[in-house]
């Protein structure tokens, strides 16, 4: 591999890249691509040959697609398991990947993809809404001590997916909705207050389309976390039960600190709205544009190595909630680093 190739590609013109994706995501990525600006689609598999973007060339064997000369990079919109299968391929043709989370359909899944592209010095974006928005969260919790976080609850519901999707196969996802939908507000969550020292967690299903048969995925999640400094998360997640949206309230001494994809509140005691910001919510486009600025040696959003780390923990508190569902007692997920001999978790 030649030196400097994941980090420098292509400096006067467009990025050129692969992209692997389900035709379920395929629009969505492609709207972003297209905000984002100087990124060139040159290749793209994963979907149904019909379900491809006109004018791209379409690959049945993502490994040749990754292997093509014409890409420089590869955007993975997938299930973890076709990550996993693409890692050896893209450690070793060295090219950067960006790709929608979760890392893994397990801790150790996401552990052994997170470390083969980091021994092959490959750069390795997750897709992040954290990355972005932190900077407003925090700032607003140090001008005020009383919101530092005690008690967060965290809300979501998503409309859940057809039985015939990836997303629906336990084998595919290794998760449904709280690995899924809830993963977003699950890394904010642990970027802003760090590991939990335990985790009880109550998976299950409730809805579903009539007629259809069951989905082996989850389809609603109901997470209770403690920190070391006494504090305490809940999580509830679900599928198909509106109104849609998410949402995240930290609850401090004196004031409670309230945000959406769209915009972050404060309110104090009383509940009295203090202080409101609009967020942007083109986080998508964001990323993808911080991804080919920091190939051409840009600056990242945030260091690369802490944002991975960051989504390792987000893998090993997943894995722990499935995991007390099926124990019916708290567990602790950092006994999952200590297993894999992997440096211990922090913030």
């Amino acid at each position: 591999m030649a030196a400097g190739h994941n980090e420098r590609s292509n400096a006067a013109g467009a990025l050129r890249v692969g992209l692997v994706a389900g035709d379920e995501h395929l629009p969505r990525l492609a709207d972003a691509v297209a905000s984002a600006g100087g990124i060139e689609l040159v290749a793209q598999g994963g979907m149904p040959r019909q379900a491809a973007l006109e004018g791209v060339a379409w690959f049945d064997d993502l490994r040749q697609l990754a292997a093509q000369a014409e890409v420089e990079a590869l955007l993975v919109a997938a299930s973890p398991r076709v990550v996993a299968r693409l890692a050896e391929t893209i450690a070793a043709e060295g090219k950067p990947l960006w790709q929608l989370p979760p890392l893994g359909r397990g801790f150790a899944e996401a552990l052994e993809t997170a470390g083969q592209l980091r021994s092959a010095e490959v750069s390795h974006q997750v897709a992040s809404w954290w990355s972005y928005q932190r900077r407003v969260v925090l700032e607003a919790i140090e001008l005020d001590a009383g919101l530092r976080p005690l008690f967060s609850e965290v809300h979501v519901s998503a409309p859940g997916p057809e039985v015939t999707s990836w997303r629906a196969a336990e084998s595919q996802a290794g998760g449904g909705v709280l690995a899924q939908d809830a993963y977003a507000s699950l890394e904010a969550l642990t970027g802003l207050r760090g590991m939990p020292e335990s985790v009880f967690g109550v998976i299950g299903s409730c809805r579903r389309p009539s007629a259809a048969p069951p989905r082996e995925t989850e389809g609603v999640a109901v997470v209770t976390m403690r920190y070391e400094d006494g504090g305490i998360a809940v999580v509830r997640a679900a599928w198909d039960i509106p109104p849609f949206g998410h949402h995240t309230i930290h609850h401090g001494r004196s004031a409670s600190l309230h945000y959406t994809p769209a915009e972050l509140l404060i309110r104090d005691a009383d509940g009295e709205i203090t202080d409101r910001q609009t967020l942007d919510e083109d986080v998508l486009a964001a990323d993808l544009r911080y991804f080919a600025a920091r190939l051409r040696g840009g600056q990242p959003a945030e260091s690369p190595e802490v944002a991975i780390r960051r989504h390792l923990m987000v893998s090993a508190i997943l894995e722990t909630a499935y995991l007390s569902s099926r124990t019916q007692q708290p567990e602790d997920p950092r006994r999952l680093f200590e297993v894999q001999k992997w440096p211990s978790a922090g913030r």
